[in-house]
């Protein structure tokens, strides 16, 4: 019998060979001795090879989109040199490990398995070293991005807002909501990510979503219990606005917990039934859940940030990993466009021109 370091596992393992030894009936003992015999057997160990390489050719082509969240191997490259990854096979290994662990809640062995035979440590030593690539080069983009909420911007998503039927003036040219991420509970600081409106512990971020379906801005993390005022006071995205020379009279649109500003405004409380105010939240209504489909959208091509349970805030850059997750989301709207530039008729533009 293989050591154990547990005490109940070797406990269960004794009593099911006593089960087996005093059992009259013969088939019940032979499952309980193979129930016995597996586990006493050690799980294979995989065989490390630090100098394989991942051949994305040899993947299949029906299963590429489920494993990388693009099409083809050829949109794997565009995107890598897009986003300026060192033009070598490392970096493009790099990438599609990262978006691999990304698609779908996995293990390191998994991928060990599945696509290269490295070492977890090594495995893992890749994709930090990417994710922080991408996060020390992107940071300020994914914060608040200057070029797609440009002056001349921000008029052609007033103007296709308006065309739709989005009720004006003022003139609305994106929306704004937070987003709720629930985590692992920590061992420490326990009160600071407990929200007590979703009975979880949790991390906050903002975002802002555009008529052509990018995510300009998502700002975070907070900790679950800060409220959405606070996150956009804190993100500062009125100064932003007002730094880019945009209009006056041009605006976001949030949620009922967002208090009224020069750049934002909320649905009217309480209006009378029949009202142009009650007319005005319904209008508004069906443009404002197109900030709910870009989160939405992130959390379901890239998975694995919305399993709860592995995502320890005090043993993984959880925060580092949303942000970047939505960078490499904004590129996946550019390739394949989304349901909020459906809605809107508004193309989201070329990758190396959002890049």
């Amino acid at each position: 019998m293989p050591r154990s370091s547990s005490w109940r596992q070797r406990r269960y393992l004794r009593r099911l060979l006593m089960l087996a030894m005093l059992s009259s009936r013969v088939d019940m003992a032979l499952v309980l001795v193979a129930r016995l015999l597996s586990l006493c057997k050690r799980p294979p160990r995989v065989r490390c090879d630090p100098g394989a390489r991942l051949d994305l050719h040899r993947i299949d082509p029906g299963a590429f989109y489920r494993l990388f969240r693009v099409n083809t191997v050829d949109d794997m490259l565009r995107l890598a040199d897009a986003l300026r990854i060192p033009d070598t096979a490392r970096g493009v290994e790099a990438l599609a490990l990262l978006l691999y662990r990304l698609a779908y809640p996995c293990r390191l062995v998994e991928i060990q398995i599945a696509l290269v035979a490295w070492s977890e440590a090594k495995i893992s030593s890749v994709i930090n070293c990417v994710l922080d690539d991408l996060f020390a080069r992107y940071k300020n983009k994914i914060a608040f991005d200057e070029t797609m909420l440009s002056k001349e911007r921000c008029k052609l998503y007033a103007d296709t807002l308006e065309r739709k039927g989005c009720p004006a003036p003022p003139h609305f040219f994106g929306f704004i909501d937070g987003t709720v991420k629930s985590v692992c509970r920590p061992v420490i600081f326990e009160d600071i990510l407990y929200t007590g409106y979703k009975r979880t512990h949790a991390i906050k971020f903002q975002g802002v979503m555009t008529p052509c379906g990018l995510m300009a801005s998502f700002f975070g993390p907070f900790p679950g219990t800060h409220h959405d005022a606070r996150m956009y006071h804190e993100s500062r995205v009125e100064g932003h606005i007002n730094r880019l020379d945009v209009p006056d009279g041009y605006m976001l649109y949030g949620d009922g917990a967002y208090p009224w500003g020069p750049r934002l405004r909320r649905p009217f409380r309480q209006p009378p039934a029949g009202s142009a105010k009650r007319r005005h939240n319904y209008l508004m209504s069906k443009f404002r859940q197109s900030v709910e489909w870009g989160f939405g959208k992130l959390f379901t091509i890239f998975a694995f940030l919305d399993f709860g349970k592995n995502l320890k805030v005090l043993w993984q850059p959880v925060g580092k990993l949303c942000l970047v997750a939505c960078l490499l989301c904004n590129c996946h709207t550019c390739l394949y466009g989304c349901e909020t530039s459906d809605f809107t008729g508004l193309d989201p533009p070329e990758l190396e021109e959002y890049v």
